[in-house]
């Protein structure tokens, strides 16, 4: 995060949040990693709203769920310091089932 709280990604992953069905992208500088395109690929097909604005620290109370993701998969965060983030099942249901439906390359 920069000084005035506003989120971008950890060291070696992406971050995405939800609030009301939408998947939402901090709109800072970032590198894309390959999880976070293959997701913002899958859900475009699937219909599944996305958007990029800026996240700060002290607005995460007002999301529905949060996710790391990196080469390596996602994962649902569920606190961030002392804050409990909730995880909306729906959300993590739709990240889980973007993921399971990418195809594999052939090599």
């Amino acid at each position: 995060m920069d000084e005035t709280g506003r989120i971008s990604e950890g060291v070696i992953t992406n971050v995405g949040f939800c609030r009301e069905g939408v998947v939402i992208w901090p709109d800072a500088p970032r590198l894309a990693g390959i999880t976070m395109l293959l997701l913002q690929r899958q859900l475009t097909a699937a219909g599944i709203g996305q958007a990029e604005e800026a996240v700060r620290v002290r607005d995460l109370a007002g999301y529905d769920g949060m996710i790391l993701c990196n080469s390596r998969g996602w994962a649902p965060v569920s606190r961030v310091d002392d804050l409990v983030i909730p995880q909306d099942k729906a959300f993590t249901e739709v990240i889980a089932a973007a993921i399971g439906g990418c195809p594999w390359d052939e090599i």
